[in-house]
């Protein structure tokens, strides 16, 4: 066990390491240092057991952390996930959580290091797993290129920049929140969502939804030029008959969702996670949709085995005029 809940009372235990919290000389800044590295080793040793969801709610509590790797461990968070070829958490971090995936290793690897060595380690079973490894690939070797901190790793929380994340490529004060993809401004307080890019992306695909239970999910979703976690976001705008706008956009817990806000906490339909490659179109044997249905406690959601997603490119087709609200 590490830090307080350190159960060893040995004489050469407490001899040979160092226990300040038994001590009265501990600064409150000392005391913060050592309880952002205790935090570090859970999160850290959750990863490694692939308990990925965990590390998600864990995270959400302490964001400036997500780039944070002790002396003593070789991998941080990004490096777990790319040795074990977990696509959509490798995304998730990235994007959402602000990991960087320029981040070095104990013994100098990338994260893309590290990724090309774990699928030479474990190949993929068939097309399919080939294909998602092949596009998990190139999109890390995008994000290493445009996006991303500095290529050195932040051992210990040593200066005001490695607390507050701006060693993971933010400005002094700025922390990523995964759950929400918003960012701090320094107060503490959670800043408003980022301003989604509500234009459509020329020569992309409209996903055209039908014969759904909920009829005002039915429609054209027009493909925009904001993407998240490396898949397309599509929007579906208001009508006469159904007054809201949809997003259609892809999610680590649901997988392919349908909601009215990108971070709600519940879609009003989604396939799952087990979806064939990026395309919402393409599901496998047996999957359907599901739809929410009631609301509060008493909500629900139902397999809706008729409900189509299909996908038509827009090639020479005029784009609609998309306002943002």
């Amino acid at each position: 066990m590490y830090g307080e809940k350190c159960y060893n009372h040995s004489e050469s235990h407490l001899a040979g390491f160092a226990h300040p919290w038994r001590e009265t000389s501990e600064s409150t800044e000392d005391t913060k240092k050592r309880k952002d590295m205790e935090f570090v080793h859970e999160l850290l040793n959750t990863a490694k057991a692939s308990k990925w969801d965990i590390v998600k709610a864990s995270l959400a509590k302490q964001p400036d952390l997500v780039n944070m790797r002790p002396p003593e461990r070789n991998f941080a968070l990004i490096h777990f996930a790319c040795f074990q070829i977990c696509h959509d958490w490798v995304m998730w971090l990235v994007d959402e959580a602000g990991a960087d995936p320029k981040l070095l290793t104990n013994d100098g690897k990338t994260p893309q290091d590290v990724l090309a060595e774990a699928m030479r380690t474990k190949p993929p079973d068939d097309l399919n797993a080939k294909m998602k490894d092949k596009n998990l690939v190139e999109w890390l070797n995008k994000r290493t290129k445009t996006g991303g901190g500095p290529a050195s790793a932040t051992s210990s929380p040593t200066s005001p920049a490695d607390i507050t994340g701006s060693a993971a490529g933010y400005g002094a004060g700025a922390a990523l929140l995964p759950a929400t993809g918003k960012v701090a401004d320094g107060t503490g307080k959670p800043a408003s969502s980022p301003r989604m890019d509500s234009e459509p992306r020329v020569g992309g695909t409209t996903m055209a939804v039908g014969r759904c239970l909920k009829s005002e999910l039915n429609g054209d979703y027009v493909e925009l030029k904001t993407t998240k976690m490396g898949y397309p976001v599509y929007l579906k705008l208001p009508t006469a008959i159904a007054r809201d706008k949809y997003l259609l956009h892809y999610r680590v817990e649901r997988g392919w969702t349908i909601s009215k806000k990108m971070d709600d906490a519940d879609g009003m339909a989604y396939l799952g996670p087990h979806v064939i490659g990026g395309d919402p179109s393409r599901k496998h044997y047996g999957e359907n949709w599901k739809v929410l249905f009631g609301s509060g406690m008493a909500s629900y959601y139902m397999d809706d085995r008729l409900m189509s997603v299909t996908a038509r490119p827009d090639k020479g087709r005029p784009l609609p005029t998309l306002q943002a609200r």
